[in-house]
C-alpha cells in the first residue's frame, strides 16, 4: 500500500537492442539512393524505415516495439517543414531585418506546437505487445516548457538589431570604405559569441525540458513514465560530446 505520498516500486525492464550494422547499412543505403534520386522527396518514407527498422529490433520485457505510422501522414508533415524553411529563407535572403525578426518570433510561436504534434504522431504511432503508447501533455506544458524557444528567438532578434545599428560604424560610415574594425568591430563580434553561448545553453535546457515532458506525460495504457536526471546531467553530456 502507498502511504505518505512515497513512490510504488516499478519492475524494470532493460531495453534489448537486437540490430546489427550490417542490416541497418542496407537499410540505410537505400534510403540515401533513394532520397537523391527524388530530390530529397522519399525522406519521410526514408524516415519510417529507419523507424520500423529500430522499433522492431528494440525489446521490452522480451517483446517488440512497433511502429505504425501511416506514410502519407509523415509525407504531409515533412511538406509542411519544406514550406517554413522556404519562408525563412526567403526572409533571411530579402535582407529586411524586420522581415527576418518578424519570422523569428513567428516561428517560435509555432516551434512548441509543431514538437507536440510531433510527439502525439509519433507515440500514437508506437505500440507494445498490442497497447498503443500516448502523449497526455496538455499545449500549456508543451508551451511551457518550450520557453528556451522564446528566449533563442529574443537573442538573435536583438543581435541582428544590434548588429545592424554597429555594421556602419565598423565600416567606417563611409559606403564601400575597407573595414577598419574599431571597437565597434570588436563589439559586433562579442555580440555574435555571447548570442552563440546563450543560443547553446538554451538549446540544452529546451532538450532537458522537452525530453523530461516526453517521459512524464508518455503513457502504455495507464502507466506512466518518471523521470530522473537533473539539467547538469544534459550540460555533461553535451560537454562531453
Amino acid at each position: 500500500m502507498q502511504t505518505n505520498g512515497a513512490v510504488p516500486p516499478i519492475d524494470a525492464h532493460p531495453l534489448v537492442f537486437t540490430g546489427r550494422g550490417g542490416e541497418y547499412f542496407r537499410v540505410w543505403i537505400v534510403n540515401v539512393l533513394l532520397s537523391l534520386l527524388t530530390l530529397g522527396f522519399y525522406t519521410p518514407f526514408a524516415r519510417r524505415r529507419t523507424a520500423q527498422y529500430f522499433y522492431g529490433h528494440t525489446f521490452v520485457a522480451d517483446s517488440p516495439l512497433e511502429f505504425t505510422a501511416q506514410p502519407r501522414k509523415m509525407f504531409f508533415g515533412f511538406l509542411l517543414l519544406v514550406v517554413v524553411y522556404l519562408a525563412f529563407k526567403l526572409a533571411a535572403d530579402s535582407g529586411n531585418d524586420v522581415a527576418l525578426n518578424l519570422f523569428m518570433l513567428a516561428g517560435a510561436v509555432l516551434a512548441p506546437w509543431l514538437w507536440g504534434s510531433a510527439m502525439r504522431f509519433r507515440l500514437a504511432s508506437t505500440r507494445w505487445r498490442g497497447v498503443r503508447l500516448q502523449f497526455t501533455a496538455s499545449w500549456r506544458e508543451v508551451y511551457m516548457a518550450g520557453w528556451p524557444v522564446f528566449a533563442i528567438a529574443g537573442v538573435w532578434v536583438g543581435v541582428i538589431t544590434a548588429v545592424a545599428v554597429m555594421v556602419p560604424a565598423v565600416r567606417g560610415g563611409a559606403v564601400g570604405a575597407m573595414p577598419r574594425f574599431p571597437l565597434a568591430g570588436w563589439a559586433v563580434g562579442g555580440t555574435v559569441l555571447l548570442a552563440l553561448v546563450l543560443t547553446v545553453l538554451l538549446t540544452i535546457r529546451l532538450n532537458y525540458n522537452y525530453q523530461g515532458l516526453l517521459v512524464r506525460r508518455a503513457r502504455i495504457g495507464t502507466q506512466a513514465g518518471r523521470w530522473k536526471p537533473v539539467f547538469r546531467d544534459f550540460v555533461r553530456i553535451w560537454a562531453a560530446t
